[in-house]
């Protein structure tokens, strides 16, 4: 699971509601029907899937440069 505190140690900048982005990135925010936070990942604005891990991220980071 990847928390907000992940994201914003990865450099990303925003939060809640809106989102987070970095360079190319961006990440939008969805709430479960757990009331847990679920985060989309856009490249470009284009979708690429889900954020589900601090390593998901970290690989699109890489991908991405």
């Amino acid at each position: 699971m990847i928390r907000h505190s992940d994201i914003k140690k990865l450099g990303f900048t925003g939060g809640f509601p809106l989102g987070y982005t970095k360079g190319r990135i961006r990440l939008d925010i969805y709430e479960d029907d757990d009331r847990l936070d679920s985060f989309m990942a856009y490249v470009d604005d284009i979708k690429v899937g889900w954020i589900r891990s601090v390593d998901d991220l970290e690989k699109l980071l890489l991908s991405s440069t």
